[in-house]
């Protein structure tokens, strides 16, 4: 088994989840799970698309861990993603769920005012003080900044839109408000080798309690840690957020880490911190 990725991958992961979300557009059959169901389409393949089927296959294996090839485990893949993030100036970013009608994807102009209305609704952001007492200007210039990225990625994030009867409607928010260098051992910035992000999710009342911000956030985890190749993915909220809790203690089956600062500016005293052994351990038993 092959190490995990690095950056000198990127270009070759980058092609893989092009080629991924190929397969998922252009066949009628389930996203291939091994080996074996690749080799059924190998016939209606040239060489080289062939050869990118391997490397597509080999991706998910290392995306998934070299634990779980070891001890002969499988874990599903629950959604396809589609990104070029090489051009700052056009960046594409497009994840889509495989069990429910959601994508995520980077905001277009279009999902500006959806946007904005989000972040007004206080039944959102009560528990958000970083954005709960904002001004209608400071939330259409906080909106307006997720439309485009940085080099290097500092942030990323997505509208999430539901897809049912071929209509597209902006449910909320998700995605990595924070991308940076992560912290060693001694609790110092890194020389910047080795990235962490801050994950959330906001979603309207009434797509609420059907599963649709699990989801969204369970993408963005999995997209941060084996598709950006962040080292960790750290969520962080105030104990009075029930909701995010529930996502998190319950559908996660995780409990928050020992938090030394206590309590952040933004009032968030709870701190999850996910690297990819942790992730792979609940998608294993999930």
């Amino acid at each position: 088994m092959k190490e995990a990725l690095n950056t000198d991958s990127y270009l070759a992961l980058w092609a893989a989840g092009q080629f991924h979300w190929y397969l998922w557009s252009n066949f009628t059959d389930p996203v291939p799970q091994t080996a074996e169901e690749l080799s059924k389409h190998k016939s209606l393949w040239t060489n080289n698309a062939w050869q990118k089927a391997h490397c597509l296959y080999e991706w998910r294996l290392m995306a998934r861990g070299n634990a779980s090839c070891r001890q002969g485990k499988e874990v599903s893949t629950f959604y396809t993603h589609q990104t070029n993030l090489r051009d700052i100036s056009q960046p594409m970013s497009i994840l889509q769920s495989l069990f429910k009608p959601l994508v995520l994807r980077i905001p277009q102009e279009k999902d500006l005012q959806p946007l904005i209305d989000v972040l007004a609704n206080p039944v959102n952001t009560k528990n958000d003080l970083s954005v709960a007492s904002s001004t209608p200007q400071e939330r259409e210039s906080v909106c307006r900044q997720w439309l485009n990225i940085n080099e290097p990625l500092n942030h990323l994030n997505f509208a999430v839109i539901h897809t049912a009867n071929d209509q597209e409607e902006v449910l909320g928010i998700a995605g990595l408000g924070w991308i940076g260098p992560a912290k060693t051992e001694n609790n110092k910035n890194s020389d910047g080798s080795t990235r962490a992000g801050a994950a959330g999710v906001m979603v309207n009342p009434a797509a609420r309690r059907k599963g649709i911000g699990s989801e969204a956030l369970k993408m963005v985890i999995d997209y941060g840690l084996n598709v950006l190749g962040l080292i960790e993915v750290r969520i962080g909220t105030p104990s009075s957020n029930t909701a995010m809790r529930r996502v998190m203690e319950v559908r996660f089956q995780m409990q928050p880490d020992d938090n030394e600062e206590k309590s952040d500016r933004f009032g968030n005293d709870l701190l999850w911190r996910i690297n990819k052994e942790r992730w792979l351990r609940y998608l294993e038993q999930e």
